[in-house]
């Protein structure tokens, strides 16, 4: 028996207010509290409960920090089973002042004990909301939101506007569990609140008791006139999920404004589902060099196995894509995937971008690059597709695999590309490498080169700086004339009388007979390309 109960029990008429003093001023200044003295408290009533808020008041700073977290803790241990009992009024109230604590812990601490009370404590509670200290604020709209106090909802539609985030994003979360459908217009506006996580709340708040309401808001907010309205309605689908807002975030991608189609592609990567999936390739596919640069950002954020389960799809371009994309997310162990794609394509564009991939992972992947994947590089080495076998001989020849050396040394060797010369269209057989140097026609004599364009695609352009192109005339002759055509003539005409003509003067046209027919055959074969290629440039 503490010593204040002893006098307690021996004094006929005590003074609550001396020995609640006592006891208040013994509370924070022996080394150690006494249970029994808090329980001497306790049994002094409503008259103590000011002079030990106002003990608090004394002692509420950093040195009796401690001190107060042990008082609360044993004040939180006296909860009596009887949720009747008078001492329980008592405790409750002697919580309740530490609900402003300056430091929040405690404050926190008294909010969970309170909450142990049940509904004798709600008052309390929904009091908490206006404390000090925001962690305590934050906790009390927490639990309200658990126990389902409706009291307590005017007061959680205040706090979503509180200075603290996590006080807003906790009231957001508690309306939503208590189904408060009061509260729609305010977590509505609550939508386009500056911090993630409160938007996050509010928009899961209204999903769950008035879903088509959400909805609504967002169609008109996607077509709003201001473009932060449109980026700020996709923020907050990317944080719903579902199929529902999927058709939004599709049509956002085709947004006047550079700034909404990125925040439409940050959204549909953190969507894992096909349709998302597909719109990204989609627009992938069809997008500038900036967006597709945005979309390969975006690769961690996709789910990268339902990009490889696209190499199935019926559309062309979105097979092509998806080879695209499974090659910038550079995973190696997506080699077989796309190895086990091949035999099934028909597409040479797709079949080409296979090989690209397949051969630029297979770059990273080393000496541990499976051996099938090689083995198709090789297959693919013998398209009759000159871009298949380019980009597969390429890949070949980058990789360090001691197969894919074993393999690519007899098609150097034998291995012919076939390229049609961009000035008489005749079909030559070239030996890789195909790019940086000058080749030269075998019919017409014109020197051309060989580029790798944008889409991975050989490029044939002839080589405009000849002798023949300083001059209009040759021999006293236009180049009009020469292909027996009028000045104005089209395109189609020019190239349609020079490959008339060539084919009477060619040079293999008198192989059989002398060299005086021979010479006079490639003279005017040269003169019938410097026309040609005149005729080309008029028109440019």
């Amino acid at each position: 028996m503490g010593i204040f109960q002893r006098i307690l029990k021996h004094t006929q008429s005590p003074s609550t207010a001396k020995y609640a003093k006592l006891i208040c001023h013994h509370l924070f200044t022996k080394e150690q509290i006494n249970a029994s003295d808090l329980d001497a408290l306790i049994g002094l009533g409503d008259e103590a409960i000011e002079i030990f808020r106002r003990t608090l008041e004394k002692h509420n700073d950093a040195q009796g920090l401690a001190r107060r977290e042990q008082i609360v803790d044993m004040l939180g241990k006296a909860n009596n089973i009887e949720k009747t009992h008078p001492s329980n009024a008592m405790t409750i109230a002697l919580l309740a002042s530490f609900i402003d604590d300056q430091t929040g812990t405690v404050g926190c601490k008294a909010v969970t004990y309170l909450a142990t009370y049940g509904s004798q404590s709600n008052k309390l509670l929904r009091n908490a909301l206006k404390a000090k200290h925001c962690r305590t604020r934050s906790y009390a709209a927490r639990i309200l939101g658990q126990c389902a106090d409706q009291h307590a909802i005017p007061l959680l539609i205040s706090a979503l506007n509180d200075n603290d985030i996590r006080v807003r994003s906790d009231a957001a979360e508690a309306l939503g569990k208590m189904n408060a459908l009061q509260s729609t217009q305010a977590l509505l506006d609550t939508l386009f609140d500056s911090n993630w996580m409160v938007r996050d709340s509010a928009s899961t708040a209204l999903i769950k008791f008035n879903a088509q309401c959400l909805m609504d808001q967002l169609a008109l907010w996607i077509c709003d006139q201001n473009p932060q309205t449109r980026i700020q309605a996709i923020r907050i689908m990317q944080h719903i999920g579902g199929t529902t807002v999927i058709p939004l975030l599709v049509s956002a991608l085709g947004d006047v404004y550079l700034e909404v189609q990125y925040q439409a592609i940050d959204a549909l990567a953190s969507h894992h589902n096909n349709t998302a999936i597909i719109a990204l390739l989609r627009q992938y596919r069809t997008g500038n060099q900036k967006l597709r640069q945005h979309i390969t950002a975006n690769c961690n954020n996709i789910n990268i196995q339902r990009v490889a389960a696209q190499l199935s799809h019926n559309d062309t371009h979105i097979r092509s894509a998806a080879a695209q994309l499974l090659l910038q997310h550079g995973d190696t162990n997506l080699l077989p995937l796309l190895t086990n794609a091949w035999p099934y394509e028909h597409d040479s564009d797709v079949q080409m971008w296979i090989v690209i991939a397949i051969g630029g992972l297979a770059g990273m992947a080393g000496n541990s690059c499976p051996e099938s994947s090689i083995k198709l590089l090789f297959h693919a080495s013998k398209s009759s597709h000159e871009n298949i076998s380019y980009h597969a001989i390429k890949a070949l020849e980058s990789l360090n695999h001691p197969l894919a050396k074993q393999l690519i040394q007899p098609i150097l060797q034998v291995s012919k590309i076939a390229i049609n010369c961009p000035s008489c269209l005749q079909t030559l057989q070239l030996t890789p490498p195909l790019t940086e140097k000058e080749w030269h026609c075998s019919h017409c004599y014109l020197g051309f080169r060989i580029q790798t364009g944008l889409g991975r695609e050989l490029l044939v352009s002839p080589i405009t700086n000849s002798r023949q192109d300083s001059s209009p005339i040759v021999h006293g002759e236009a180049w009009f004339d020469v292909l027996q055509i009028p000045p104005e003539a089209d395109l189609i005409v020019i190239k349609g009388a020079f490959r008339n003509l060539i084919k009477q003067y060619h040079p293999d046209k008198v192989a059989m007979l002398g060299a005086e027919f021979k010479q006079l055959a490639e003279q005017k074969s040269r003169l019938l390309t410097w026309a040609l290629r005149c005729g080309l440039k008029e028109h440019k």
